[in-house]
């Protein structure tokens, strides 16, 4: 039996991991409250537009919305297993 999908997303500049619904009710919880439809949406858009990817811009907007009590929603992105320079946070999704 599945529990689900790590989908593989195609961005402008990389390729990012998100999970699929059924995936991302079998996660851990994160410990902060995911963003709410609208920071998903200009979340998702800097993912589209970060160049050159990793440049820090996606984790200084995850460090500002962990600041603010939000965290990304698995259904828009996941770090890689070997990525460190993302908070903690993060690092209960695992590989």
């Amino acid at each position: 039996m599945s529990i689900g999908q790590l989908r593989k997303i195609k961005r402008r500049h990389a390729v990012t991991r998100a999970a699929d619904a059924q995936l991302t009710s079998h996660l851990p919880k994160l410990g902060l409250a995911c963003m709410n439809d609208g920071a998903r949406m200009a979340f998702r858009a800097i993912l589209d537009y970060e160049t050159p990817f990793g440049n820090g811009s996606l984790r200084d907007f995850l460090m500002l919305a962990e600041a603010r009590g939000f965290c990304a929603h698995p259904m828009d992105w996941i770090p890689a297993p070997d990525d460190a320079q993302y908070s903690p946070l993060y690092h209960c999704l695992g590989p």
